[in-house]
């Protein structure tokens, strides 16, 4: 008599598609910066403290001179904020691709990485007053976490600086209040924010705006 044959189970399909190749080498890149024991051990000190931590405070516990930590850190701080300004790209892109209609439902321009509740977190700390003086592309990508335009007494003539100004939109909204005597610059590190945000305020028919490249830590004076 002929064995019967017992049907292989097969597995579950994939619950997600693959990391593309930039995604993927993104991930290296993060990996790499924490393939240093003493890195490891310093992103744990930080994790597990009850408040903030002084560099001086890690050379005891972790045995080493201050130019090794420092070094240490400069290595896990600049990967962050590339993967930062990675994603801060990811959401620039999307906004002027796609921010006609991409299907996130009300029209804001989610990424695969953002919901729809994310998107419109950063739109929802502007009135509907303020939302009408802006392009649609510079509320969409407004990922702050607050509206400083709000509270900020601006006046005729003053000159404001934006740090990390992201899609412009509190840079227009400065520019409006200063009026033409006055000038807002905004400061960002991602190139896609910058072209974004110029167009934006272009589009926002603003003329007292500068937009600069660089980080906060690092502002050029000239």
């Amino acid at each position: 008599m002929a064995a019967l044959e017992t049907p292989v189970a097969c597995c579950a399909p994939l619950g997600a598609p693959a990391l593309d190749e930039a995604e993927a080498l993104a991930t290296a890149e993060l990996f790499k910066a924490l393939g240093d024991p003493a890195r490891v051990r310093i992103v744990n000190l930080l994790a597990t403290s009850d408040g903030a931590v002084c560099a001086c405070d890690l050379y005891e516990p972790l045995g080493l001179s201050q130019p090794t930590v420092s070094h240490h850190l400069k290595k896990l701080t600049d990967e962050l904020r590339e993967e930062v300004r990675r994603r801060y790209a990811e959401s620039a892109r999307a906004v002027s691709e796609s921010s006609h209609d991409c299907g996130c439902g009300s029209g804001a321009c989610c990424t695969p990485e953002q919901s729809e509740a994310e998107v419109k977190f950063g739109e929802l700390l502007y009135d509907a007053e303020q939302r009408g003086e802006l392009p649609d592309e510079a509320v969409l990508a407004s990922l702050g976490c607050g509206n400083p335009t709000a509270v900020a007494e601006l006046r005729e003539g003053e000159t404001v600086l934006d740090l990390g100004s992201g899609g412009g939109i509190d840079v227009i909204l400065s520019a409006k209040r200063v009026g033409p005597s006055g000038t807002a610059y905004g400061l960002d590190m991602t190139d896609e924010m910058l072209a974004l945000a110029m167009q934006n305020a272009r589009d926002a028919d603003v003329a007292n705006v500068h937009f600069l490249k660089g980080v906060i830590e690092q502002i050029s004076r000239e």
